[in-house]
């Protein structure tokens, strides 16, 4: 991670959500993303543009770049993430929008922030636009929760205490499970 995300990251986590300089306008969003080739978890700052329903919309303007950012295609390979917004975090799912859907909410943003036309302008690509709504499920990495077995009368009486499982990550580049903590 760059030394200005990081910055911006400290930032926003010190100021529940809000950063100055030239984002103190616009509301960012911390997206939580797994690399597509290491597995590894990272953290990137994004601007957010609210909508209906308790959605948001983000750019992968990459500044107006001719190629999308690095996050953009960990979000289509894992269209599950966390995201800190203020001082909350949540679980979203992530939709690229297309056709009039998109020309809908890319005028939208453009309307709130003309500034963003420009960024269009610098590249030939079209950017992407990506839906966040959010979804009830457990931390990054981790699966759903499901029913726990039956546990026979005679081994509940030895039970003298319950352990929370550990969480398990899963390695995009060689499968194999790794421990939380000790993730690449």
């Amino acid at each position: 991670m760059s030394d200005f995300n990081t910055s911006i990251i400290e930032e926003f986590r010190a100021n529940e959500g809000k950063v100055g300089g030239r984002f103190e306008a616009h509301p960012l969003i911390l997206i939580h993303h797994l690399g597509t080739t290491t597995g590894t978890e990272r953290v990137t700052p994004v601007s957010r543009f609210p909508q209906s329903e308790g959605r948001s919309v983000i750019l992968a303007s990459n500044g107006g770049a001719p190629t999308n950012p690095d996050w953009y295609y960990n979000l289509r390979a894992h269209p599950e993430i966390d995201v800190e917004f203020g001082t909350e975090a949540s679980a979203v799912s992530v939709r690229e929008l297309e056709g009039d859907e998109r020309e809908k909410a890319w005028a939208d943003i453009v309307g709130m922030v003309p500034a963003v036309a420009n960024t269009q302008n610098k590249t030939r690509r079209k950017i992407p636009v990506l839906l966040l709504t959010r979804i009830t499920r457990g931390p990054i990495g981790t699966a759903p929760v499901t029913s726990l077995p039956s546990v026979s009368k005679a081994s509940a009486e030895l039970a003298t205490s319950v352990t929370t499982p550990r969480r398990v990550r899963q390695a995009v580049d060689h499968g194999q499970a790794k421990e939380e903590g000790r993730y690449e």
